[in-house]
């Protein structure tokens, strides 16, 4: 029926006007008896027309009483012909009949309301024209017989019509539900599987990061390294889809600051050299540009883009040398990755940067990878405003090239630039640690002990704050999701026992696994001042913990 609700309440407001027009028009030309029925009449029909299109507009009311209301005002309508061809019985009003009969079929929310319409417009006619002459009868049975055939015409196309939109509409609006359950789904499986991911990690990197700083030997000192490589290769494709996600989702946040071409440029060579130079190849880095200035861009996302380039080109080549060329012009700053490694098939090349196509597919591959990585750097290159483009030969190389449009600003060669020193904790400090999984939890006491902290460690949010009531603690780390009180309500009840008891504001920081957008969006509404994501680093929980303890959190 709603569908029909427009139409019905235009030929409501339409007829509302005339009918108002009609009752002020009477005494112009009627008197006596005639003047007080046909105004009394023709107002009754033009208030019931406005009450009816108001209510109609009001939400989604019951057929039958819309099929009710539309009948009373046919026969008002039909009533009001009628009493004026009974007092003027004029040949031309009789066309008024066929009106009605097109206005019921063409604006009836149902048929048997339109054929209700109809019916009362023919018994009017037929009731009327042979009282004027036996001429008309057969004139205007003509012309009611074509127009009600030409009305009910007319409302079966009409009816179709509408009824087909709508059906195409209620599909459209099916699809779109669909689609947003299924990114709901997958949000939240992706939610899921990070945090059921990171939690066991967190204890993996955690555990070989702590045997990292006891004194081992050569070879033990290996097998960690070995054991926090895994580690952070697992993370690497975790964060991929995690930041695949926030692209799909529109979420996706730059934050573009000035940066010098070298400082890019000393990060590849920082990371990559050694493993280039452990596989025996040749690493080369150069940067230039061709005007003086930063660059201002999103420092972040150009390193993952570079790094996720270089980290192919060390994977994919055995022998040679692989060049990586930053250079400034024109367009902008030009990254470039060549190899000399295995190159890509021609066929493979047309699709290299859709999500999860690898270069090598079957089942003879050897390097791995979730085929994630350059389908990331092509949609961060895009966001940027700009583009990438792939060249290879099979067995010889290849090429990658990312062009970003960004501007360039007066160099500033302030202390941001030059490094900052390691943090550090300048006084003794006590922290109190809800982690309810015991191994994450005996690690993050571990942690917190190599930095020198007094930890206290508690297995839930109700612990936490209970633990917290006593006092005397300088930082607070929560976990997020745990059973029972979870770090958000933990968080809340925090601040609201400091306020209620007027205490100084104690840092919360969370350490969870949760770290998507909307997530972190929920950890500052409750109240907490900063976060550390899963599996945690031992120089970014101290950085972390330093900068809540000193304020700048």
């Amino acid at each position: 029926m709603r569908a029909f609700a427009p139409i019905t309440r235009t030929v409501l407001l339409v007829a509302s006007g005339y009918y108002a027009f009609i009752t002020a028009s009477h005494p112009l030309y009627e008197h006596g008896v005639a003047l007080a029925v046909l105004a009394s009449l023709s107002a009754a029909t033009c208030l019931a027309g406005i009450g009816f299109w108001a209510w109609l507009g009001r939400g989604e009311p019951r057929l039958g009483l819309v099929e009710l209301w539309a009948t009373a005002m046919y026969l008002l309508i039909a009533a009001n012909i009628s009493t004026y061809l009974s007092f003027h019985l004029q040949p031309p009003k009789l066309v008024y009949f066929i009106f009605l009969a097109l206005v019921a079929a063409g604006s009836a929310p149902t048929p048997r309301t339109a054929l209700v319409g109809v019916v009362a417009a023919m018994l009017g006619l037929a009731a009327f024209a042979p009282r004027i002459g036996p001429g008309f009868v057969d004139q205007y049975g003509f012309l009611g017989l074509a127009g009600c055939a030409v009305a009910l015409g007319l409302a079966m196309v009409t009816r179709r019509t509408i009824l087909a939109e709508r059906r195409a509409r209620l599909r459209s609006d099916a699809l779109a539900h669909e689609a947003a359950d299924a990114s709901r789904a997958k949000t939240d499986f992706l939610a899921a599987m990070s945090h059921e991911i990171r939690n066991p990690l967190n204890a993996l990197m955690g555990a070989a990061q702590l045997l990292s700083r006891d004194g081992l030997s050569g070879r033990q000192k290996a097998r960690v390294d070995l054991v926090m490589r895994s580690g952070q290769a697992l993370l690497a494709i975790l964060n991929d889809l995690l930041d695949l996600s926030k692209i799909e989702a529109g979420h996706l946040e730059l934050a573009p600051a000035p940066f010098a071409l070298g400082e890019l440029a000393e990060a590849a060579r920082a990371t990559y050299e050694a493993l280039a130079t452990g596989k025996a190849l040749r690493f080369e880095v150069e940067a230039a540009q061709d005007y003086a200035g930063d660059f201002v861009g999103d420092l972040g996302r150009i390193r993952q883009i570079l790094h996720n380039l270089i980290s192919n080109a060390v994977k994919f080549t055995d022998r040679g040398q692989i060049s990586v060329t930053l250079r400034g012009g024109p367009e902008g700053l030009v990254l470039s990755v060549a190899d000399t490694g295995v190159g890509i098939e021609p066929e493979s090349l047309a699709r290299l940067f859709e999500r999860f196509v690898q270069a090598e597919a079957g089942a003879d591959r050897r390097h791995g990878g979730s085929g994630l990585g350059l389908a990331i750097c092509r949609e961060l290159a895009e966001a940027m405003g700009g583009r990438i483009a792939a060249e290879s030969v099979l067995g010889q190389g290849s090429r990658f090239t990312v062009t970003l449009p960004l501007p360039l600003v007066e160099h500033q060669a302030d202390e941001a630039s030059v490094e900052a020193p390691a943090a550090a904790l300048d006084r003794p400090i006590r922290v109190l640690a809800a982690e309810d999984d015991p191994i994450n939890r005996e690690t993050l006491g571990a942690l917190l002990e190599q930095i020198g902290a007094g930890v206290t460690l508690v297995e839930d949010g109700e612990a936490a704050l209970a633990a917290f009531a006593t006092g005397g603690f300088d930082l607070v780390l929560l976990d997020i999701q745990m059973p029972g009180l979870d770090g958000l309500g933990a968080a809340r009840r925090i601040r609201a026992l400091e306020q209620a008891e007027g205490r100084p504001r104690v840092p919360v920081l969370a350490v969870t696994a949760n770290v998507m957008s909307h997530q972190l969006e929920a950890y500052g509404e409750a109240g907490i001042d900063g976060w550390v994501a899963k599996p945690v680093a031992l120089a970014e929980l101290l950085g972390a913990i330093v900068a809540m303890v000193e304020g700048r959190g």
